[in-house]
């Protein structure tokens, strides 16, 4: 009996420290860029809009303060049903967008490449945590310990439990205080988070527009739209890259927008590179050959690669109308194509 009960202890210890630091440490990182953790809410098409940057504010707060209480004995409880909800709630968001065909980063560890793969390494990720609740739940429910009795044997000891109205109590505190240092916190930040979401191209456009020249500020920074421009009927075909390559651009610009480093190792012949995340730095370098350009396309990495689609739902905000996404991408003009990388620099 002491030996099977040091195990579970030391089981259950190990469980609370995971536990307890995968939300203190996912919340912290979300806390640092609401804003793709934003991106990554709305992914999920479950909210309004209304509603995307409110929760991008509350939840990480909410999340280390779960991570944080989870240590307070007397608060254990009510603690793990909270994160046992949670768990359930993230769960269900991945599992409801992988049966809608739709690729979301989770926003776990705050925002990130949409990818199929990490969906599925996410539901496993919270089943695994589930259980290490259910098995902390199990343990906290008519907690028994070994205390020695008069005569030197071993009885157990049932420990007191909370009841149920205490834990709703506990629940509805925590998460009115998460509130409240939410707002705290959002208002100290240099740039608050604004109540209405914008996707990441909207915000990249406006930087752009809003950016002061010899004039002062673009005056059409103020018509920027919340609403996805990019369309599914533009969509760029193989049959258009490979006549782009072997006719030359005549007035068509291919914009790779992988890092410059992917772009170095390899790229479609004639493509400039447009990274998204230098997107503000390297646009205006690029912007003559776009104007003149009567039709833009934009490639990633292939599906699964939200980067392409971001970039040209930004530049269709910035004034440029033709532009198409070929969402094959390198992966698929690389295997259409049955070429192989010669060099670190060779182009196809």
């Amino acid at each position: 009996m002491g030996r099977l009960f040091l195990i579970r202890k030391s089981l259950g210890f190990f469980f609370l420290l995971t536990l307890g630091g995968i939300f203190l440490y996912s919340g912290i990182l979300k806390i640092g860029a609401p804003l793709d953790f934003a991106d990554s809410i709305a992914g999920y098409q479950l909210v309004p809009e209304a509603l995307v940057n409110a929760l991008a504010v509350f939840l990480p707060v909410l999340e280390c303060a779960l991570g944080l209480a989870v240590f307070v004995k007397f608060l254990r409880r009510p603690i793990l049903w909270m994160i046992c909800a949670l768990l359930f709630v993230f769960l269900g968001a991945l599992v409801q967008a992988a049966a809608r065909g739709l690729v979301v980063d989770c926003g776990c560890f705050g925002g990130g490449a949409p990818n199929q793969g990490n969906m599925f390494v996410s539901i496993l990720r919270d089943l695994i945590l589930l259980g290490m609740v259910g098995f902390l739940l199990w343990q906290e429910k008519g907690k028994i310990s070994p205390c020695p009795s008069a005569s030197g044997s071993k009885e157990r000891k049932i420990l007191p439990q909370a009841s149920s109205l205490n834990a709703v109590t506990v629940s509805v505190l925590l998460v009115l205080c998460a509130a409240g240092v939410a707002v705290g916190v959002n208002l100290a930040r240099t740039t608050p988070v604004e109540f209405s979401y914008k996707s990441k191209s909207a915000r990249l456009a406006e930087k752009i527009l809003l950016r002061k020249d010899d004039t002062g500020s673009h005056p059409d920074a103020n018509g920027i739209k919340v609403t996805y421009l990019i369309e599914a009927k533009d969509e760029a075909r193989l049959e258009e890259i490979i006549h782009f390559v072997e006719h030359g651009p005549a007035r068509v610009a291919l914009l790779d927008v992988r890092p410059s480093s992917f772009f170095d190792d390899g790229h479609i012949k004639g493509a400039l590179n447009l990274p998204v995340g230098e997107f503000e730095q390297i646009y205006p370098k690029h912007k003559k050959t776009l104007e003149d350009a009567r039709r833009v396309i934009v490639y990633c990495d292939g599906a699964g690669c939200d980067s392409a689609e971001v970039v040209a739902d930004t530049l269709k905000r910035l004034g440029h109308a033709q532009v198409v996404v070929y969402h094959g991408g390198w992966k698929d003009w690389v295997k259409h194509k049955k070429a192989t990388l010669l060099s670190s620099r060779t182009n196809f």
